[in-house]
């Protein structure tokens, strides 16, 4: 019989001692020591769950032989948030999983962006979101700033009724009336190559 809670308050009476040992998984066996593991069969779900928490040390897990499906996937991510899980994910028709870096939407649905940001926990590589022309909301851009802050965002952006591209370096906003200056704060952190803003006729006194 396996006795591996035995073994861990061993290992947390007697944090100086060397102590060896593999964790059974179904068909795979992991030894205590493995940073980093990719399972190469069908791991039963209910014994990975399980059994993970004997394997501190682990810090990378590649599942996608496994095919768990995202449910329960996302299960084992908020269980051991310390490991980085290998795993795919469908976004838009798309697969990707852990390792992609860019992903292209031409025309992104509402659910399209709720997706990308419930699953960011999945998608960490990810350095290029292009939505194309996508029309995103100042929320939706900006949510999409938070759960991605190490990608670049590539889409349609909306300023006192002015579309523009998010990598746009200029803006026009000649001859629109505006009352405050609230959207300017937006544009300048949303739009990262812009550089100028023409504002002539626009209502506003020096």
């Amino acid at each position: 019989a396996e006795c591996y809670e035995e073994i861990m308050a061993l290992r947390a009476a007697m944090p100086e001692l060397q102590v060896t040992y593999s964790v059974l998984l179904g068909n795979e066996r992991i030894g205590c020591r493995e940073e980093s593991y990719k399972l190469s069969s069908e791991v039963p779900f209910d014994a990975l769950h399980a059994g993970l928490r004997y394997l501190p040390e682990l810090k990378e897990l590649d599942i996608r032989a496994a095919a768990y499906g995202m449910e329960k996937e996302q299960t084992l991510y908020a269980a051991y948030p310390d490991i980085h899980f290998i795993c795919c994910t469908e976004i838009a028709g798309q697969q990707l999983d852990s390792l992609s870096r860019e992903i292209h939407i031409n025309s992104a649905s509402d659910g399209d962006i709720s997706e990308l940001c419930q699953y960011a926990n999945r998608l960490t590589s990810l350095e290029y979101i292009d939505l194309g022309d996508s029309l995103l909301s100042h929320e939706q851009y900006g949510r999409l700033m938070e759960c991605y802050p190490q990608a670049k965002i590539k889409c349609t952006l909306e300023f006192y009724g002015v579309k523009t591209a998010s990598d746009a370096e200029t803006l026009n906003l000649d001859g629109i009336q505006i009352s405050d200056t609230a959207q300017f704060d937006l544009a300048a952190a949303y739009m990262p190559k812009l550089k100028t803003v023409y504002m002539s006729d626009c209502g506003l006194s020096d």
